[in-house]
């Protein structure tokens, strides 16, 4: 159970040791499947869908439906705009591309295709899975419409090429501005827009501005379904500016539950725009738990130190690491204060909590791009097959990358949060967050890549400075997640060096990260 906003962590260096925490907490198994409740988990076909367009979902195995994508589906196909909010894993994507499927029946196979379903997207990664997911509804169903992908990557006359003989499009916001903006992409005959993502699509500096202007060009009577996971009150507002009233608002009841979404949800239902708030039933059983992203019952958090001066986390006692000056302010404290943990004690508490438990496959998140090699050669070390993955690949490498970890060739993917929104990677039970998480919204959405339908729940492991332990803290309430457990090497005491580590920096970390950015 999430804690309350009060409730505080215990100083770093409390816990239980690694073994103790084995032995006295065993990882939480994922609960059987039995009676739902009414609304919670039914199959496709109660909603009515077309004969072709159920053929499509369940010949891709999609049988059953959660009560997020009931709500989704049912109210989308009224031709309503719709806003979705809803844990990792709950369906959004999903629910959105049967509704692409359900428009693009109509079409006349002797007509020439014309552009009528948009799905935008942050990531080329995101574009190809969804695109690739509505081809195989479209292809299983026997439909005469066509689905192609506009990503970055892909040759431009390509692109061209495409988008002049398609009915919908996966696209990333790069190449559909450049597309549009050079009017090599008619969309004169769009009627829906899907927008998955939105909050990061609102948020991204290159193309937030230009998202309304891209909207406003469709035809007025197009369709607007917008995804996200947990956005800001103020990102929410935002998009529903861009919607036509009616609209609707959809959220699982376990997200309602969160305070800073329920103010959200608070927020747009009193925005007077004629929106109404569809709460979708709380599940129980299997598909229940797979809705709770943080929930408990389905992920362990837990949290290392990378600076403590136990002997098994800090290899060589001779060469610690940098402390910065009390002197050093802004944006060189912070500079200063992330070299405290080197690469080498980092990879070292990383290589510990992969080894505390066996995984199927895990995935390692870092939010600095040039040391995933480092961190990719350390967990190599262990004769685990690894891959990396970051923006700065080329694409045909991002994909043998996923392609490793979907068909289980690769059991560790070390990578940025460029895959941590929407991208299945493989049946990953452990994360492992190499620094900490920039934001709640990471934490949510890098979480959530370890909730894949299995029987074993997830964990989650962040590799912390002992001064940020409260910053993790504030994060977990954020998130709605549970107070985190620390995880201490084999034999390490419990009042040991971590915790003196700890009260000798903290005094140094708040000094840093409560100034301004401007040196002094």
């Amino acid at each position: 159970m999430a804690r309350s906003k009060g409730a505080k962590l215990p100083r770093a260096g409390r816990g239980s040791a690694m073994s103790e925490a084995l032995a006295e907490s065993p990882r939480p198994q994922a609960r059987g499947a039995r009676a739902l409740v009414a609304g919670a988990s039914e199959p496709f076909a109660s909603l009515h869908l077309s004969a072709s367009v159920l053929r499509g979902v369940e010949a891709t195995g999609l049988g059953r439906m959660t009560a997020l994508q009931a709500d989704v589906v049912a109210r989308g196909r009224f031709g309503l705009d719709v806003l979705v909010h809803g844990p990792a894993r709950s369906g959004k994507t999903v629910a959105a591309v049967v509704l692409a499927a359900e428009m693009l029946r109509d079409r006349n196979a002797a007509a020439s295709p014309r552009l009528q379903a948009l799905l935008l997207a942050p990531s080329r990664e995101l574009a190809l899975q969804t695109c690739g997911l509505l081809a195989s509804i479209l292809a299983a169903g026997r439909l005469s419409a066509r689905c192609v992908s506009l990503v970055g990557g892909t040759p431009y006359a390509e692109c061209v090429r495409a988008g002049a003989a398609c009915d919908a499009a996966c696209a990333t916001p790069g190449r559909l501005c450049a597309l549009l903006a050079h009017s090599d992409l008619d969309a004169s005959a769009t009627r829906l827009v899907i927008l998955d993502e939105y909050d990061l699509l609102l948020d991204s500096r290159s193309f937030g501005a230009a998202l309304p202007q891209l909207l406003h060009a469709l035809p007025e009577h197009r369709q607007l379904v917008a995804l996200a996971t947990r956005p800001t009150a103020a990102l929410a507002r935002a998009m529903l500016a861009l919607m036509r009233p009616p609209a609707m608002l959809v959220a699982s009841a376990r997200e309602l539950d969160l305070s800073a979404h329920r103010g959200c949800a608070d927020a747009l239902t009193a925005g007077g725009k004629g929106v109404a708030l569809v709460a979708a039933p709380r599940q129980d059983g299997a598909e229940g738990e797979q809705l709770g992203a943080l929930d408990s019952r389905r992920v362990r958090h837990l949290y290392v130190l990378a600076d403590g001066a136990a002997p098994a986390l800090q290899p060589d006692a001779d060469s610690p690491a940098p402390r910065p000056p009390v002197a050093a302010r802004g944006a060189r404290g912070r500079r200063a204060l992330a070299s405290i943990a080197t690469a080498r004690t980092r990879c070292t508490a990383l290589l510990a909590a992969l080894d505390a438990f066996p995984f199927r496959q895990a995935i390692v998140f870092s939010s600095a791009p040039d040391e995933l090699e480092l961190l990719e050669a350390a967990i190599g070390t262990r004769g685990w097959p690894v891959v990396t993955l970051s923006a700065a690949h080329e694409p045909a490498v991002r994909e043998r990358a996923l392609e490793r970890m979907r068909d289980g060739r690769a059991r560790v993917l070390v990578c940025t949060d460029v895959v941590s929104r929407g991208v299945d990677c493989g049946d990953v039970d452990v994360v492992v967050h190499a620094q900490l998480p920039p934001s709640a919204a990471a934490l949510v959405n890098r979480v959530g890549r370890a909730l894949a339908p299995s029987d074993v729940a997830a964990v989650s492991v962040v590799v912390l400075l002992a001064p940020e332990v409260r910053a993790l803290g504030r994060l977990c309430v954020s998130a709605g997640s549970p107070e985190p457990e620390q995880l201490l090497a084999p034999g390490h005491s419990r009042a040991a060096p971590a915790r003196e580590a700890a009260e000798r920096e903290a005094v140094v970390y708040d000094d840093l990260f409560d100034t301004d950015d401007g040196e002094s």
